[in-house]
């Protein structure tokens, strides 16, 4: 049984490798739809971390990433200095994973200006890093956070954030509109 399982990871592992060495000179890494899991996503990271410095929008809409993932995810931002464009929609991020991109974003990332997290699995538990990284970062253009279980109260209180935060405004979304 595990000789199968292997096989599986194998194949799963080559198809990664595959879809990176195709995107690798890039700048849009397109991973829609791929059924990634967070061991495909640390493989990701750790080649964006290793100098793939093409890449500005990296799309892992509709996956199967969760918290770990994203902290893979949050890793890479550390380091990476050419990625504008980070679409997570549609996965299975919860609060510690959107913790630790936001702890990312308020600090160490300075290139972001567009991240979708809209359809994971995003609570009011995490609107204090929300409201820390819009205070702190410039960079961010646009936050879409549609269809998590953030309260109205929270969302108008983030979105109000967002349009006061100087020197420019923060776009924190909570509609259905995809850009």
């Amino acid at each position: 049984m595990s000789y199968k399982s292997s096989d599986a990871n194998d194949a799963q592992n080559n198809k990664i490798q595959d879809l990176i060495e195709i995107s690798k000179n890039e700048p849009y890494w397109n991973f829609y739809g791929e059924k990634l899991i967070d061991s495909d996503i640390e493989l990701i990271a750790n080649e964006l971390i290793q100098g793939y410095r093409n890449c500005q929008t990296l799309d892992l809409f509709k996956n199967k990433i969760t918290s770990k993932g994203a902290v893979y995810l949050s890793e890479m931002l550390k380091v990476d200095g050419t990625l504008r464009i980070l679409n997570l929609r549609w996965n299975q991020i919860d609060d510690d994973g959107a913790k630790s991109l936001f702890n990312v974003l308020k600090d160490e990332n300075r290139t972001l200006e567009r991240l979708h997290l809209d359809l994971n699995q995003i609570t009011d538990k995490s609107v204090d890093s929300i409201l820390e990284m819009i205070n702190r970062n410039r960079t961010l253009t646009l936050l879409i956070l549609t269809d998590n279980q953030i309260s109205e109260d929270n969302q108008r209180q983030l979105e109000k954030a967002g349009q006061l935060r100087e020197p420019s405004a923060l776009d924190v979304r909570f509609c259905s509109i995809f850009l």
